[in-house]
This record gives C-alpha cells, structure tokens and sequence, in this order.
C-alpha cells in the first residue's frame, strides 16, 4: 500500500536510523501543518502568488518522502496559483491535507514498527 511505499522511501533515505526518521517525521508535520494552515488563508482571501509559493513549499517537503500523488496534487495546486484560477484550489487543498495525514501515518508506524 501507500505507506510502505513512503516506508520504503524514508528509510532508505535516513539509511534505516530511525531516530533520525522520527526527527524528520516530527520536523514534516510542522511544517506541512504550518503550510496547509498558510494555505488555507491563501486560498480563501484569493492570493494566487502566496498558493502558488506554497503549494510548492510543500511539493519539495512531501517529495522527501516519495509520495507521489501528493506531489502530483501540490504542484496541480502550484500551477493553478501561477494560473490565477482558483476555482478548484479547496478541493485540490482539501485532497493534499489527506495526503499529509497519510504521510504522517506512515511515518508514525515505520518509527514505531519492529525492525524486519
């Protein structure tokens, strides 16, 4: 599924030091929490330049972690702020939040699964 897939990822990339995972994972959920709140306010007041700015913020951050759907619904939403057209910035926004839940998750159950 989803998560092993990001597993796979971040483990690979922290070279299996899952305290350093955990470090990066609690870093990612700052981050992406202060980017989708940030976000959240661009959208709604209509700043295209600030969605498109941090939409792709939060590409390079879920890119991290390999999340492919996630990056491709980041840069949709980069591309629609660069567009000035909005019209589908909520939706997109709202299926990113999910992505950053699904994200965390994983990473939540690769720092605390047994080794293999």
């Amino acid at each position: 599924g989803r998560a092993v897939v990001i597993g796979v990822v971040a483990v690979e990339r922290v070279d299996g030091d899952r305290d350093l995972l955990a470090e990066l994972a609690d870093i990612f959920a700052e981050q992406s929490r202060d980017l989708i709140g940030a976000l959240k306010t661009a959208v709604s007041t209509g700043d295209a330049a600030a969605v498109e700015h941090l939409a792709h913020t939060l590409r390079g951050s879920v890119a991290n972690f390999g999340a492919r759907v996630a990056v491709r619904t980041a840069h949709d939403l980069e591309m629609a702020g660069r567009e000035g057209q909005l019209a589908d910035a909520p939706r997109l926004l709202a299926t990113l939040e999910e992505h950053m839940i699904g994200i965390q998750q994983a990473l939540t159950y690769l720092i605390g699964a047994p080794d293999a």
